[in-house]
């Protein structure tokens, strides 16, 4: 059902909604509350606290006053009472409360207390409703919603309580019984009334659980499908190149771990299957070496390679590393990045597209739709950035060819188990150890009172020469 059908919405409200990603009734119900206002408790006056939001229910007092201020502010006051204190009940430019609080008569009131004069609690602008009508705005668990401009947190109440009675029994129970059995989980029905409007905490609480499970269900099976299809897809067979000068260039020895993950990948590309691999190692432990070593064996095998970096800075550091150890060893490199002229970037591209340029190294430049190689063979990303089909595309897998090998980099540690949910389309590969005279990474979080001594420490390392991130 299309979300402007539902009652109070209309085309202007759907186009809203549409920012939000909410097309249809469903997607409205999936789109899950931020989180709640507590509003389920009674609060006795005589017990509530400066800053606190809190029900009460109180009789009101007086009549309202009804006074206009400067600016024509438009004030109503009046005293509600409750058997263990009293309060003061102020709204601002709502003229209706006048006629709507009728003195003598008990209410169930929502707010925020601040204390007024002799510590006597003030609410401005209070939530109300009769204690024979209450339960819609007071006396339950309410959901907040993410908006965007033009929409309340009262209109997606409404219309998820629409959605709720006009979609949900159209919507199927997306885990099977067995699972749900198994696992101890509320069915669909009740898993989605209760996440926007909990009967209890409990219960809100038994359908998170239930709605989690589903999503990580979903994204398991979809990355288990994608790796199934990975399994079959046909990719460059480059058969391992001899390193030995690469290696005896550099100005350290490779470490076992370092070893490990050029071994993996490279028997990855030479097993006529597509390459999809994640290296996972410390900020230090020597990735790009292994990047390195991949580049020029597909290099050697009269392919090209793209590596793709976060920022142009890591790419500029990127390019001014691996530049002379390419050239040193026969290949070409280059640098293509957004704040290069104009000039600059349409040379790199065409020697590209030529087969002139054996390593092509940038950021985001390299999706740009004049990017083109003659023969890709391998795509490095630094710092998690992964390619999707349409980029894949664009860095040369399109036309017919087999798509490039894949291999992606990163300094997160991530437990296996966590790498092999949120990475299980591609193989894994942990780097141990750190190069010889390297220290191992330190890392600590400090509050904000250590901000000079942090200052000091980083003048301290700078006049010593030294650099700090």
């Amino acid at each position: 059902m299309d979300v402007r059908f539902l009652k109070g919405v209309g085309e202007s409200r759907a186009q809203l909604l549409r920012k939000l990603g909410i097309y249809t009734a469903e997607g409205l119900l999936r789109h899950y509350p931020r989180a709640y206002e507590d509003r389920s408790a009674l609060c006795a006056l005589a017990d509530i606290r400066r800053g606190e939001a809190c029900c009460f229910r109180a009789v009101v007092g007086a009549p309202v006053t009804h006074t206009r201020a400067a600016g024509n502010l438009q004030i109503c006051k009046t005293q509600a009472y409750d058997g263990s204190g009293s309060a003061t009940l102020t709204f601002f430019n709502a003229p209706y409360v006048k006629n709507a609080l009728k003195p003598g008569s008990e209410y169930v009131f929502y707010g925020k207390a601040a204390h007024s004069f002799l510590s006597q609690p003030e609410f401005i602008n209070p939530v109300f409703e009769p204690v024979s009508a209450a339960g819609r705005s007071t006396g339950r668990i309410l959901p907040l919603y993410r908006l965007t401009a033009g929409l309340s947190q009262g209109f997606m109440r409404s219309c998820a309580s629409c959605a709720l009675d006009k979609a949900l029994g159209g919507m199927r129970e997306g885990i099977p019984d067995r699972l749900r059995g198994e696992a101890g989980l509320c069915g669909l029905a009740f898993a989605l009334r209760n996440i926007h409007f909990p009967e209890s905490e409990d219960a809100r609480l038994c359908a998170k659980r239930r709605l989690v499970y589903e999503e990580l269900l979903v994204l398991g099976l979809a990355l288990a499908l994608l790796r199934a299809s990975r399994g079959k897809t046909p990719g460059r067979r480059y058969a391992p190149a001899p390193l030995g000068d690469f290696r005896a260039k550099l100005p350290f020895a490779l470490t076992p771990g370092q070893e490990e993950a050029i071994a993996a990948a490279l028997g990855d590309m030479a097993s006529g299957a597509l390459m999809h691999r994640l290296v996972q190692g410390d900020v230090g432990s020597g990735k790009t070496a292994v990047a390195a070593a991949c580049a020029l064996s597909v290099i050697r095998a009269k392919a090209q390679c793209a590596l793709m970096a976060p920022t142009e800075i890591l790419a500029e550091q990127h390019f001014r590393t691996l530049a002379p150890l390419m050239e040193s060893l026969g290949a070409r490199a280059a640098l293509l990045t957004g704040s290069l002229s104009a000039t600059r970037k349409k040379k790199a591209r065409e020697a590209a597209a030529a087969g002139e340029i054996d390593l092509l190294i940038g950021t985001h430049a390299l999706l740009s739709a004049g990017v083109r190689f003659r023969e890709p063979g391998l795509v490095i990303t630094d710092e998690q950035h992964r390619f999707g089909v349409r980029q894949q595309a664009l860095l040369g897998g399109e036309g017919g060819g087999l798509p490039p090998h894949r291999l992606v980099m990163s300094a997160t540690p991530i437990p296996r188990t966590l790498g092999l949910t949120l990475y299980g389309d591609m193989d894994v590969t942990v780097m141990r150890g750190l190069p010889p005279g390297r220290r191992p990474v330190k890392t600590y979080v400090v509050t904000e009172e250590y901000r000079p001594r942090i200052h000091a420490f980083i003048r301290k390392l700078a006049e010593k020469g030294l650099q700090t991130y």
